[in-house]
């Protein structure tokens, strides 16, 4: 018996890369664990509002969550793409300096018509969201929805 198991031993076959070793842990792990996971975590965003609210602004917790960081003084409009400036005149006109400087010959663009065009930009992505955002907040106010 001894014998038997001497000869049926293959050093090769026991390294520690050999794929029967690993593929005892990996294909469960593949096959079951992974999935598994990824099923449940799927029907936790799909069936609750709740799941994941951080990234998600339609969610009620996500409104409530900014609407009391709009009541920090410090925070007050840190969404606005020009929260933070110091000076909007001094950066404005740093701003057209550079173009000035940069600007091809023939160009008639400046940085005031620029700005203006910018100011009224379409971004329909972010428009939808805010727009569910506003539609969930009135209907939380007008009591439709609990807060």
């Amino acid at each position: 018996m001894a014998q038997e198991a001497q000869a049926a031993f293959d050093p090769e076959r026991e390294r520690d890369g050999s794929p029967e070793k690993w593929g005892s842990i990996l294909v469960p792990l593949t096959g079951l664990v992974i999935p598994a996971i990824t099923f449940a975590w799927f029907t936790l965003y799909f069936l609750s509002d709740e799941f994941y609210w951080q990234i998600r602004p339609e969610t009620e917790r996500y409104m409530r969550y900014e609407d009391a960081w709009e009541q920090v003084p410090w925070y007050k409009g840190r969404k606005e793409p020009m929260y933070g400036m110091i000076n909007m005149d001094d950066y404005e006109k740093g701003l057209s300096e550079a173009w000035e400087a940069a600007k091809p010959p023939g160009s008639t663009l400046t940085v005031k018509d620029k700005l203006k065009d910018m100011s009224t930009q379409n971004a329909p992505t972010f428009d939808l969201f805010r727009k569910k955002f506003e539609e969930k907040k009135a209907m939380i106010a007008a009591g439709e929805l609990s807060a």
